[in-house]
């Protein structure tokens, strides 16, 4: 009987180990689960912040697109309010100088007619009409005819692209007042190109004629391309093809960052007088700020599924696509500072000729294309025709109908086409499309045809077509 009850007794203290342990695993699997917990929940806290933050940008974003383009319209509108403006004082201008020059050759016809006789007051008359200025004064010389004739006095008025027309005297023709009427109604058509250093001359009496010469502009930045892993170059190389650019005896606008101002400053020393170099961080390119948006499509599927090209820059590389985009922004400020008070703008590539002697073309000067305005020309490898029912361009391996080594025209032209531009850019790039310079050229072109003036011809071929 003891023995029994000391057994139960042993079992009893047994059980009740057992039961504390039991207690104790319990205890500690339920901290261990609740600390599960609370790093989940701690985790799922930070998700959900991760989350916010992205729908924020994401807002952002959407607003500062919406905002670009809000801007635009109100340019838009407001150019056209201006236009209306300028067409309505341009008009009642036509009409005053219409009646002015009709009223003083009246008044030379009475004068002349009433001391002579009637055959010889009449070629008296004939011969002073052709000596006509547009003040009612009288000129010696014979008139060298000029259909960009505008007159001084619409200088007073900010009439667009001004300093694109040379000022002269009325045709010798009585019909001269038609010509003219022309003449001033086209500027209504024009674009925004009045300097400060214009406004300035003219104020002071000092107005003068833009020169018809070429003015080039270029751009070098260093951009990493000896770290790529396909078409690696070294910057050391595109300095060597930027000397012989830079070597052209011509007017040139030069945009650069610090280390680069250098080499500028030591090859144009002897030109400096046709010099104009700005330094520019690469962060403060116009096209920069749509950095994040350009690496975001380059990872993107929609962007990388079935591309022939991700082997190429504009496929891999954000910053060689700011750079390469930013062409038109280069040339449009050039425009807007005019250095040189000149009517015609080219871009041509830092590297233009990849390291070829450019000595025989040191006086260059693109001759044909001075006459030329309201006109891009761009030199086509391939006929644009050829490209329009291409899907999906940016994805395929060809040749590009546009050469952007070298392209421009007129000051006017080439404000317009900046705007054109950056609208068929952000178009592009709400469709998760981004390319170089050349095939958003051609996107530009099926917009607006009209605007082009595209001639055949190969690689470094502009010295060879233009001159």
């Amino acid at each position: 009987m003891r023995q029994t009850q000391c057994d139960m007794m042993r079992k009893s203290k047994i059980m009740e180990v057992v039961h504390r342990e039991l207690k104790d695993r319990a205890t500690r699997k339920s901290n261990e689960f609740r600390q599960i917990q609370s790093s989940m929940m701690r985790k799922k806290e930070k998700m959900e912040a991760v989350h916010g933050e992205l729908k924020i940008v994401e807002k952002k974003k959407q607003y500062r697109l919406i905002k670009e383009y809000v801007q635009e319209i109100m340019i838009a509108a407001n150019e056209k309010l201006r236009k209306e403006i300028a067409s309505e004082y341009i008009n009642k201008i036509i009409k005053m100088a219409k009646e002015k020059l009709q009223k003083e050759f009246e008044n030379n016809s009475k004068a002349t007619s009433s001391k002579l006789k009637p055959d010889q007051g009449q070629q008296e008359t004939q011969e002073k009409s052709k000596n006509f200025k547009f003040e009612g004064r009288m000129k010696d010389k014979d008139y060298d005819y000029d259909e960009t004739f505008v007159p001084r006095k619409l200088f007073l008025f900010n009439v667009d692209s001004f300093m694109d027309s040379p000022q002269s005297d009325v045709p010798n023709e009585i019909v001269s007042i038609n010509t003219l009427c022309s003449s001033m109604r086209s500027l209504q058509d024009n674009h925004d190109f009045v300097t400060e250093k214009a406004r300035f001359a003219e104020k002071n009496g000092q107005a003068h004629k833009p020169t018809k010469e070429a003015v080039f502009v270029t751009a070098l930045y260093d951009i990493g391309r000896e770290n790529w892993t396909h078409f690696k170059r070294s910057f050391d190389e595109y300095l060597s093809y930027f000397r012989n650019v830079l070597r052209l005896n011509v007017k040139m606008i030069i945009y650069s960052d610090e280390s680069v101002q250098k080499v500028v400053l030591d090859e144009r020393k002897n030109l400096h007088h046709k010099t104009q170099s700005y330094s520019l961080p690469f962060t403060d390119l116009e096209y920069y700020r749509f950095r994040q948006h350009i690496e975001h499509v380059l990872v993107s599927p929609e962007f990388r599924d079935s591309n022939e090209m991700l082997n190429y820059p504009e496929a891999f590389s954000s910053k060689y696509l700011i750079l390469m985009n930013n062409k038109v922004s280069f040339l449009s400020d050039a425009v807007r500072k005019n250095p040189f008070n000149s009517t015609h703008f080219f871009w041509i590539d830092a590297g233009y000729g990849h390291g070829d002697d450019l000595t025989k073309w040191k006086n260059f000067q693109p001759r044909v294309l001075l006459s030329k305005r309201n006109k891009i020309t761009y030199i086509v490898l391939n006929d644009p025709a050829l490209y329009k029912d291409i899907k999906d361009l940016h994805k395929v391996q060809i040749v590009p109908a546009f050469n952007g080594e070298f392209f421009g025209g007129d000051a006017g032209a080439i404000l317009k086409y900046e705007k054109l531009y950056k609208k068929t850019f952000r178009k592009l790039l709400t469709e998760n499309i981004v390319d170089d310079d050349q095939n958003v050229a051609f996107h530009c072109y099926k917009e607006n045809p009209n605007l082009f003036e595209n001639v055949c011809g190969c690689w470094s071929d502009a010295f060879k077509l233009f001159s």
